[in-house]
């Protein structure tokens, strides 16, 4: 059973509104001389800034997996490339996964495309 939410829709409107209006803001600040339709905020300012908070969120979440020892990470030159950590910190990695295997093109609704 989940909680009730305690907030009204009216109030999760406004939060809303003010998560909209602090991405307009902030894009703003990063480029004050930007003027746009409200399609080209739509598509520009607005996707940009969140992408930006969701490259920032995730380089959190990557840190926290690598300090944990899920995930390495590995300097390329200026670049930090991650991936799944060591195989005897996962036992359940050593076990190689099935192949797979391609179905013949006349057999597959999808053109043979691999399951």
């Amino acid at each position: 059973m989940t909680a009730p939410d305690p907030l009204t829709p009216h109030q999760r409107s406004l939060f809303a509104d003010e998560a909209l209006r602090g991405v307009i803001l902030g894009y703003l600040a990063e480029h004050p001389a930007a003027m746009d339709s409200i399609e080209g905020i739509a598509e520009w300012w607005i996707t940009r800034q969140q992408i930006r908070v969701d490259v920032e969120r995730l380089a959190s979440v990557l840190e926290r997996l690598v300090a944990a020892g899920v995930l390495d990470a590995v300097d390329e030159g200026e670049a930090r490339m991650y991936r799944l950590g060591r195989a005897e910190a996962f036992p359940w990695r050593v076990t190689p996964l099935p192949a797979i295997e391609a179905v013949p093109p006349g057999d597959d609704p999808m053109g043979g495309l691999a399951r």
